[in-house]
């Protein structure tokens, strides 16, 4: 839906903003928390365009939908641990995705999304590595190659705001 959203041009902003708020409310309803926080992750790009007129460019509610979809996921972990079943399935991953939606938007040099916030996030995951023993050798993979990507970054100095994250 968001992609399709995405390719369409013919609604006006205001009826664009509505629908873009509406999904991202649904998406917020789904049945698990893992589908209700990657829907409102991606749904952050109906917020964003990379096109010159800015017809979409709308960073609070862009901001909004990444806070919105860790809160989820922070929220799904909690209710996990209390649940403390055998099945209790890792929540870190879910984190690590919120980060790499934050560090598309920082690459796209959205001013909101600052090195401190991606730091802060960076520190949130090696916690959550930290405190939790039942994660799996997926999740930490996913992580690394988080963490590779951000050396990469740091190392073409292309964009130099990459410098202030330490890993």
């Amino acid at each position: 839906i968001v992609g399709t959203m995405n390719r369409c041009h013919v609604f006006g902003s205001d009826n664009r903003e509505v629908l873009s708020r509406k999904a991202t409310q649904y998406s917020a309803t789904l049945l698990k928390k893992t589908d209700q926080c990657r829907a409102v992750c991606t749904c952050s790009h109906l917020f964003y365009s990379q096109e010159d007129d800015g017809a979409m460019n709308n960073s609070d509610s862009l901001i909004a939908c990444l806070k919105r979809s860790l809160k989820i996921a922070n929220n799904a972990q909690q209710n996990a641990s209390h649940l403390r079943s055998r099945n209790t399935t890792s929540y870190i991953s879910l984190f690590v995705e919120v980060l790499n939606y934050y560090l598309y938007f920082f690459s796209k040099g959205l001013p909101e999304v600052t090195p401190k916030l991606i730091q802060d996030l960076i520190e949130l995951v090696k916690s959550e590595f930290e405190e939790k023993n039942n994660y799996s050798a997926e999740d930490s993979a996913f992580f690394q190659a988080t963490e590779a990507h951000i050396k990469y970054q740091k190392a073409k100095g292309v964009d130099l705001r990459f410098n202030e994250i330490n890993i």
